[in-house]
C-alpha cells in the first residue's frame, strides 16, 4: 500500500484546483498561460507532484489571482485535511 500524501502536498493540490475552478480555467489552459508542461496541471493538482515556488508562482500569475490568494486557499484546505485525518504533516529538518 503507498504511502499516505503529506497534508501539506494534498492542500496545495486541493487549493490548486479551487482557485482554477473559480476562475473557470480549463487544465489544458492554465499549463499553456504559465508556460508548463501539458500535464503539469492535472499532476499538481492530483498531488502527483511536487511544485516548486517558481511553478507556483507562474500557475498563479496564469489563474490572475495573487500569492496571498494562493496561500489563503492552502491554509483552509490544509486545515480541512487536518480535520479530515490521514496524511502526515512534513517538518522542515535543520
Amino acid at each position: 500500500m503507498p504511502a499516505p500524501m503529506p497534508v501539506e502536498r494534498r492542500a496545495i493540490a486541493t487549493a490548486m484546483r479551487e482557485l482554477r475552478a473559480r476562475e473557470r480555467m480549463a487544465q489544458e489552459a492554465v499549463s499553456e498561460a504559465a508556460r508548463l508542461g501539458r500535464g503539469f496541471v492535472g499532476d499538481l493538482e492530483s498531488g502527483r507532484r511536487r511544485v516548486s515556488f517558481e511553478a507556483l508562482v507562474a500557475v498563479a500569475d496564469a489563474l490572475g489571482v495573487t500569492m496571498a490568494e494562493v496561500g489563503e486557499t492552502f491554509d483552509a484546505a490544509r486545515r480541512r485535511a487536518r480535520r479530515q485525518g490521514g496524511g502526515e504533516t512534513r517538518r522542515p529538518t535543520a
